[in-house]
């Protein structure tokens, strides 16, 4: 018997203890059998007025103290609870709501006795609309070669509504990351904005947000070296110096590694040209689809002469 005493001590003194604890705070019946309990009590907001928003977060449930019959503790529980606070007289600003015990929605053999807090601040503000851009973000990057070339979001942008003092600062949403890692092809993807706290959509709101996101080959960039220049519609006699250019042309990776100098050509149409000296920045040049002439040098002198190039 004393082995069981003493053994586990502290462990025993603890128990003790916390059922004293239990035991002491429990509720207890009065007089008229009645007995008095706590129970947070979640807060409804009802009535906004549709041109105000709150601006801060309200408190979502309060403490309700409540007398009961004592032949119904055991069927009492705090879910039947719930306080309305009405907001149909609120303004802009910071407003004060006292809240009554009638503002309790309970069993109908309940009394409500207080509340705490009794009252409520809440601040509210305009509500306004307004048109934002939706800019995406990425993760990741495309596969080895390869570049995001364009994306196009849909909608591009979407109209929301919430309080003047958050959206006034406001010139665009953002996306959740959109993960790009390893693309290699074009792809169309489902995207989500991210709607600050105390912004939303207007109704109706778009169903669902895209994204197509287009991948090409890596660009890269060649020069090309002494490009002979053609003459066309050549009346005159006429001499060009020098009598080739150079030119650094860019495009895709894929493209540009087997672009090679057959794939270049260049000319001068000398139809509008009369006799006389020219100095001309850039022939004209035909290049392969998807490739940029991004310089050409040096500049070319031109000498048309009064000789015809042939006797008619």
């Amino acid at each position: 018997m004393k082995r069981l005493l003493t053994q586990n001590y502290w462990q025993k003194l603890l128990a003790f203890l916390m059922a004293f604890f239990i035991w002491l705070m429990a509720p207890a019946p009065n007089k008229q059998g009645l007995t008095e309990m706590q129970f947070f009590a979640p807060i409804s907001y009802i009535n906004l007025p549709k041109d105000l928003e709150i601006t801060k977060h309200p408190p979502q449930a309060v403490s309700v103290f409540v007398r009961i019959p004592q032949n119904m503790v055991g069927e009492i529980n705090p879910s039947q609870f719930q306080l309305q606070v009405d907001l149909s007289d609120a303004e802009p600003g910071e407003n004060s709501f006292q809240l009554k015990r009638s503002e309790v929605l309970a069993p109908k053999q309940v009394k409500v006795v207080k509340i705490l807090p009794s009252s409520l601040d809440i601040t509210f503000d305009d509500r306004i609309e307004m048109v934002l851009p939706i800019e995406p973000v990425f993760q990741g990057d495309p596969a080895e070669g390869y570049v995001m070339e364009r994306v196009t979001l849909n909608p591009r942008e979407v109209t929301v509504h919430g309080p003047r003092s958050l959206l006034k600062g406001m010139i665009q949403l953002e996306t959740k990351g959109i993960d790009i890692n390893g693309l290699n092809s074009q792809v169309d993807m489902v995207v989500h904005p991210i709607f600050p706290q105390g912004i939303s959509p207007v109704e109706p709101k778009p169903e669902i947000y895209t994204a197509r996101i287009e991948i090409g080959s890596e660009p890269m960039s060649l020069i090309f070296e002494k490009v002979p220049i053609g003459l066309v519609n050549q009346v005159y006699v006429t001499k060009v110096n020098p009598k080739s250019f150079n030119v650094q042309l860019r495009g895709p990776r894929r493209l540009m590694e087997r672009l090679t100098m057959d794939d270049v050509q260049a000319f001068i149409n000398l139809q509008p040209y009369a006799p006389g000296n020219y100095k001309i920045k850039a022939p004209t040049m035909r290049v392969p689809n998807g490739v940029q002439v991004l310089k050409i040098w040096p500049p070319i002198d031109v000498w048309v002469l009064k000789q015809k190039n042939f006797e008619e």
